[in-house]
């Protein structure tokens, strides 16, 4: 399931679902103004619904209200070590 983006009180919000079994990946939210940096900062959790099938939803949202920059983007990044 693709990563949807929101909104939440004037500010970006993505989730992503995510299966619990899946303990070797990092998954982590970045956020860019020029989609040629990204940094993990400049983001907070939102919530965390478990689904009952073994997978969680998680909402992450920009700490910078919308309109606070020209641009702003989001993404889920997943990585395996």
């Amino acid at each position: 399931i693709p990563p949807k983006l929101g909104e939440l009180n004037g500010t970006i919000t993505v989730s992503y679902r995510r299966n619990l079994a899946a303990d070797d990946v990092f998954v982590g939210v970045q956020r860019s103004t020029n989609l040629q940096n990204w940094s993990f900062g400049g983001t907070t959790p939102v919530s965390e619904t478990h689904n009952g099938d073994g997978t969680a939803t998680y909402t992450w949202r920009s700490n910078s209200s919308i309109g606070a920059e020209e641009r702003e983007f989001l993404r889920v990044l997943v990585i395996r070590p």
